[in-house]
């Protein structure tokens, strides 16, 4: 989204108390995300390759008031144990994941460079790592991303 990310959007509906329902569609599953999705009182959150007929059932379920969450989320939530990144952290490492460059990662997520090499650096000293590979591989075997 150019101006706000899914997840303002949702938070923002919440606060103005609209009755709209929100439904995340999205790439991240990932605990810092549904964590988010479920702060700002998401009506859903769903995985982008999820089946056309789930996602059919989904909306139905949702206008019938209806909270739904992909199962592969909490399952994910269950098994993802002592990860001592924040929120933000995470994001940047999910980000970082795909192998793009420092600067890339802070305009998707709208962060400065500095602030994007300070969440790394962040990252690499609680995680006890040297850089974002062996960072990222520490998270997925840990399952945080």
């Amino acid at each position: 989204m150019p101006k706000m990310t899914g997840l303002e959007v949702a938070s923002r509906v919440n606060k103005k108390k609209l009755d709209e329902k929100v439904i995340i569609l999205t790439t991240f599953a990932q605990k810092a995300y549904f964590e988010q999705a479920v702060a700002a009182n998401v009506a859903g959150y769903l995985l982008k390759d999820s089946p056309s007929d789930e996602l059919i059932t989904a909306i139905r379920d949702v206008s019938e008031g209806k909270t739904i969450f992909a199962p592969e989320l909490v399952v994910n939530m269950i098994s993802v144990e002592n990860n001592p990144l924040s929120t933000r952290e995470m994001e940047v490492l999910a980000v970082a994941e795909s192998g793009i460059t420092t600067k890339q990662i802070a305009k998707q997520l709208f962060l400065s460079e500095g602030t994007v090499r300070n969440y790394l650096s962040a990252i690499f000293s609680k995680l006890g790592v040297h850089n974002r590979i062996e960072a990222i591989k520490m998270a997925q075997s840990n399952k945080w991303l």
